[in-house]
């Protein structure tokens, strides 16, 4: 089949964008024929979507990784954290790709010495109190010093968001 087939195809179905083309034509090579533009099936016009726009007043949400973005307090924004890193996978133990039990992940508020696989966002801690607007905290998994998962929670004096 052509590259020009493949990306007719693809735009009847409604989903061709450039890089799904590009990647086509590099990863299938030998098996594409690309064809000059003059020759070049013309795609169909773009469909303009149109949607209302939103009150001044009504500020966007921010993106959050996990469906329970309110938490009453310290103790359920570390729930929360760790329930994260096992949704994601985020904390495996060793280079095999074996993931931590989620009752041997734990919420730290400190920066994660001696762990070698990871990222957060600094400064760490400390541990949130009720006048906490803004945190970063780190869930690793008990002794173990391969990997560890950052995550950043803010409040607005009532609930926690968690990043």
């Amino acid at each position: 089949m052509s590259f020009t087939a493949v990306r007719t195809r693809l735009l009847e179905a409604g989903a061709a964008p450039l890089a799904t083309l590009t990647a086509l034509a590099l990863l299938a090579p030998g098996t594409t024929t690309l064809v000059p533009a003059s020759s070049a099936t013309a795609p169909p016009a773009p469909t303009v979507l149109t949607a209302a726009p939103l009150p001044d007043d009504e500020p966007f949400a921010a993106p959050v990784a996990s469906p329970v973005a309110t938490l009453a307090s310290a103790g359920d924004l570390e729930a929360e954290a760790i329930a994260l890193a096992d949704e994601f996978g985020a904390v495996p133990v060793d280079e095999s790709g074996v993931l931590c039990p989620v009752t041997d992940l734990e919420v730290r508020w400190s920066e994660p010495d001696g762990i070698t696989h990871g990222a957060f966002i600094a400064p760490v801690g400390p541990r949130p109190d009720e006048r906490t607007t803004g945190i970063n905290g780190v869930v690793v998994c008990g002794d173990s010093t391969w990997a560890f998962m950052g995550f950043e929670a803010s409040s607005d004096g009532v609930t926690w968001t968690v990043l």
